[in-house]
């Protein structure tokens, strides 16, 4: 993310953080773009924009903050205008990282029933096509002659 200078009115930092938002959720629809295709190796990489457009946005957030405690009447209904539009990214922005997290947990209860039917294959319990899979050797019922 860019390490601008925080604007100086309110109606700039408004939009500043709306900017932000935006880049954040592009970062999201990334993130899920690639949770539903189930590609793995980018998220890392994806974690990481993701933590630095969060961390962009708060310090817009906490810059505005300061801006908002002495308002400028002249921008009265234009910084009430941006402020409507970055109250509506913020949410398009949770909603998103909620469908998000959601995705996360339905693969990682896939990711969990792979290993435990792995578990279950080394444990001589194997599948094929056609359903279990006998362990090879003797078929002979122990205590039968």
């Amino acid at each position: 993310m860019s390490t601008t200078a925080a604007p100086d009115d309110l109606l700039q930092a408004l939009q500043a953080e709306r900017a932000a938002l935006q880049a954040l959720l592009a970062v999201l629809q990334r993130e899920q773009a690639l949770l539903a295709e189930g590609e793995a190796e980018p998220m890392e990489e994806i974690a990481r924009e993701k933590e630095r457009a969060v961390h962009h946005a708060e310090a817009l957030g906490a810059a505005r903050a300061r801006l908002a405690a002495r308002p400028d009447p002249a921008q009265g209904e234009a910084a009430a205008q941006a402020w409507r539009a970055l109250l509506e990214e913020a949410r398009r922005a949770r909603t998103l990282n909620e469908a998000n997290g959601r995705l996360i947990a339905v693969q990682s209860g896939f990711a969990r029933a792979r290993v435990a039917s792995l578990a279950c294959a080394s444990a001589g319990a194997a599948y094929g096509p056609e359903g279990p899979i006998a362990p090879a050797g003797s078929t002979r019922v122990l205590g039968a002659a």
